[in-house]
């Protein structure tokens, strides 16, 4: 099963200038993935002053639930070749962000 980022991540600003990044990952494999995250490091000054930081945001997927009493349930699950989106919002405290670097992680139940 592999999960891949569809197109770019894209940038864009809110209302109260909170820098927002957001995008698209599809499963490409044969099995349902679950739990489907991207963990994403944000760096915000190419002088190393301020150190990076990791943030980790779960795709907006199908709701999955895992037993019969409904207490295990996923909602960032992703069927074999759906997408879904995903979005993260930085406040604009954080500063400027230079650049950024991902991976994705997920389960498979």
């Amino acid at each position: 099963m592999v999960i891949i980022l569809l197109g770019n991540i894209s940038t864009t600003f809110d209302d109260k200038n909170n820098t927002v990044l957001s995008g698209q990952v599809k499963n490409i494999g044969g099995n349902r993935a679950d739990f489907v995250k991207l963990n994403m490091t944000l760096y915000r000054d190419w002088s190393a002053k301020l150190p990076p930081k990791t943030f980790t945001i779960f795709v907006d997927g199908s709701t999955m639930y895992f037993d019969q009493d409904s207490t295990k349930m996923s909602n960032s699950s992703i069927e074999p070749q759906a997408t879904a989106d995903f979005s993260l919002i930085i406040p604009s405290s954080f500063g400027t962000l230079m650049s950024w670097k991902y991976d994705i992680d997920f389960e498979e139940y």
